[in-house]
């Protein structure tokens, strides 16, 4: 388990009130980062903001800047994000050709709000970022690599603010915010206001092998249910798809019962682009770094073989593999049991199963506790009432541990 860390800063209106924040790569405790590559800065910050953190967490009601390169700008991955929570805030480093031009002006339709990080109103940038402006919204201005505020001012006109909002970055004084409304800033973000703060989670590791494997079973027309069922076998991907599509920025929000469910909710298209933020964020982890997720998933696999033994229906098996999942979603996000129904609009029978064990569904937790434990005389008195032979209860379970080693 890692930390997720995700850096923070607000960018504020003319009244002083915070109109959204920009949200910014951060790789340790240190407030800076040094970025080597872009498009896996950007895909960390929005996996750890939309999966470990949580965007209502970092952003409350506002919106978020992120920062993407052109690599990302035309990836497919950057249509999963909702559009009334995100500012695409495309880097001053961007050389504007005809694809570019073309994926924001598409992008725009679908309606994405464009920024422009970083001007320094030189010519040349200027002349680079030309064939995107009327797609653009919010022009970020750095004030310090543009000259101070003698030079702003001078060159400042050439905008029609009609068309966009400005924003002044790098605000470093009083007397420098003073300056920027004089001027007709609309928006206004540096240190004077407040410098980054980092925001931390806790972060599951995905293994990219099992992203690869999925994004080609999706691509070759698999079935979904068959995609459920491999993302089934991974606990990180389980309980981050479960946090994902409960999350403000991922344009649904519902109660799910079963892994199944989460991916039917999705669909094929908002699946891929999610799963490709794990590759884009380089993640490439040992699946089982952390015996928490071994354990989660034995367990899983014990609940709903016990389930299909018992000749439940599929519903409840799917439920029971997933009860199974996140009954160690407290030790594994290292919160109390009770938040969990804030991180996942969690299926009230499985919330029930987990804090009470009284259920089915948490009857069926007691009794993989027990097997975990290997307190043979319990298990003995529980396979005897539940009409299972001890030769049917080894081969139950020989079937569990073989799909967790295989």
């Amino acid at each position: 388990m890692t930390n997720a860390l995700i850096g923070r800063q607000p960018i504020l209106d003319k009244n002083g009130d915070i109109f959204a924040y920009e949200l910014l790569f951060r790789s340790g405790t240190k407030n800076s980062a040094t970025v080597t590559n872009d498009t896996m800065a950007t895909a960390s910050v929005l996996l750890n903001a939309l999966n470990a953190i949580g965007l209502d967490r970092l952003i409350g009601s506002k919106k978020a800047f992120i920062n993407v390169d052109k690599e990302f700008l035309v990836s497919s991955a950057i249509e999963g994000l909702h559009v009334d929570r995100f500012v695409v805030e495309i880097l001053e480093t961007v050389v504007v050709d005809d694809e570019v031009t073309d994926r924001v002006k598409a992008l725009k339709s679908n309606g994405f709000t464009f920024a422009i990080d970083d001007i320094d109103m030189q010519s040349e940038q200027l002349k680079n970022f030309e064939p995107i402006m009327e797609f653009t919204s919010v022009l970020k201005i750095d004030i310090m690599a543009a000259g101070g505020m003698d030079s702003v001012k001078e060159k400042i006109s050439c905008f029609d603010t009609t068309k966009f909002k400005l924003l002044a970055e790098k605000v470093e004084t009083a007397e420098e915010f003073e300056a920027c409304k004089a001027l007709g800033f609309d928006y206004y973000q540096g240190y004077f206001f407040e410098k980054p703060t980092i925001v931390e989670g806790k972060k599951i590791d995905s293994s990219k092998a099992a992203v690869v494997s999925l994004l080609r079973k999706i691509q070759g027309g698999s079935e979904l249910g068959e995609v459920s069922d491999e993302i089934s076998k991974s606990a990180e991907l389980s309980i981050n798809l479960l946090k994902y599509i409960n999350s403000a920025g991922s344009g649904v929000k519902c109660e799910v019962s079963s892994i199944g469910q989460a991916v039917s909710f999705l669909g094929r298209l908002p699946l891929t682009q999610w799963l490709m933020l794990f590759l884009y964020a380089g993640d490439s982890q040992n699946k089982f770094a952390n015996p928490l997720m071994e354990s989660a998933i034995l367990r899983a696999n014990i609940m709903s073989c016990f389930a299909k033994k018992l000749k439940k229906d599929k519903t409840v098996v799917d439920k029971a593999y997933l009860t199974g999942l996140l009954s160690f979603f407290d030790a594994i996000m290292q919160i109390p049991l009770e938040k969990i129904k804030e991180e996942i609009a969690i299926d009230i029978e499985i919330y029930e199963a987990i804090a009470t064990k009284e259920n089915t569904l948490g009857k069926l937790i007691q009794i993989a506790v027990i097997i975990e434990k290997g307190d043979w005389s319990k298990i003995e008195y529980i396979t005897k009432k539940l009409g299972v032979n001890m030769e049917e209860l080894t081969e139950l379970l020989g079937g569990c541990y073989a799909s967790i080693y295989k």
